[in-house]
C-alpha cells in the first residue's frame, strides 16, 4: 500500500525512508508503510532481519538514522521526543516458544 492510496484522517502509523545501523550494519532498509486506523498488521520474517528494530524505533526506544515516523500525525523519533499518541496500541510477541503470553 502506498501512502497515497490511503487519506491522512485515516492513517495512523507513517513510515518514509527509515534507515537504522548499528555501526557498519544496516538494520533497517528503506522503509515505507502506512498502517490504517483500526488495521492490524503483521511483521514476519527470519531472526535478525529489523522486526523488533522496526517496533522499537516507532515506539522511539529506539533512534534511527534517517527518515520520518509518524504516529497519529505526529512525528516521533529523533526529530521529537514524544509519547505514543492516546489510541495506538502497539504488541510485541515474541517467536521464541518459552516466551509468556501477551
Amino acid at each position: 500500500m502506498t501512502n497515497s492510496s490511503v487519506s491522512s484522517k485515516d492513517t495512523m502509523i507513517t513510515m518514509d525512508h527509515v534507515e537504522k545501523w548499528y555501526g557498519a550494519f544496516q538494520a533497517l532498509h528503506d522503509i515505507n508503510m502506512s498502517v490504517r486506523k483500526g488495521e492490524r498488521i503483521v511483521l514476519c520474517g527470519p531472526s535478525g532481519s529489523g522486526k523488533s528494530t522496526l517496533i522499537r524505533c516507532i515506539n522511539h526506544l529506539e533512534t534511527y538514522e534517517r527518515g520520518e515516523i509518524r504516529v497519529g500525525g505526529i512525528l516521533m523519533g529523533n526529530q521529537a521526543k514524544q509519547s505514543t499518541p492516546s489510541g495506538v496500541r502497539l504488541a510485541r510477541c515474541s517467536s521464541n516458544s518459552t516466551s509468556s503470553p501477551i
